[in-house]
């Protein structure tokens, strides 16, 4: 039963966005308001290469570049303690969001957003909260 939890724990863990090193039956019931857990990792750490990514939507250099820079967030632009340490950012045209944590929004890397579907219409109200789960911002 314990491994099961443990399988199910990593599952959802990976789905939210973060990548679990060691967790156990125990910590998976820990309150999310815990401060960060050393060995969870968000997003990707300095030290990881960049891994490209193609805007999906034509050939365009620029939108190749903010595509790439939104899929190789940083941990340090992601890792949080409580939930009042995120929150949900979007670009309001292209129905783009994102969750960050607070000090990574404000930084300038993350003021302009990832092209878009050119195709898409307007977006509909996001009632989306953003949560710190297992030490990562998530929606």
């Amino acid at each position: 039963m314990r491994s099961a939890l443990f399988i199910l724990g990593l599952a959802l863990s990976t789905v939210a966005g973060c990548k679990v090193l060691s967790v156990n039956a125990d910590e998976s019931k820990a309150n999310d308001s815990k401060p960060l857990d050393a060995h969870a990792t968000c997003g990707r750490s300095p030290e990881d290469p960049v891994k490209p990514v193609r805007w999906p939507y034509g050939k365009s250099p620029r939108c190749d570049a903010l595509e790439t820079r939104w899929a190789n967030v940083l941990h340090e632009d992601l890792a949080c303690k409580s939930d009042a340490d995120c929150m949900l950012v979007m670009d309001g045209g292209h129905c783009v969001f994102a969750t960050l944590n607070k000090k990574a929004a404000t930084q300038p890397r993350y003021q302009t957003w990832p092209c878009g579907n050119p195709a898409a219409g307007p977006c509909a109200a996001n009632s989306e909260v953003p949560h710190c789960k297992s030490g990562c911002c998530t929606r």
